[in-house]
């Protein structure tokens, strides 16, 4: 089965949506990377 990983991202008043999608065994074992990536995006100055 598959399964979808997503995030809406607030940037200086931006939405920014992100999304992982793939086979369940993928999704799940990259979800704290999915989560720090994340945590990293920064808006582009």
């Amino acid at each position: 089965a598959d399964a979808l990983l997503g995030a809406v991202c607030i940037l200086e008043g931006r939405s920014l949506f992100v999304k992982m999608t793939g086979p369940a065994a993928a999704v799940d074992g990259q979800k704290s990377a999915f989560t720090e990536f994340c945590r990293s995006l920064r808006p582009v100055q």
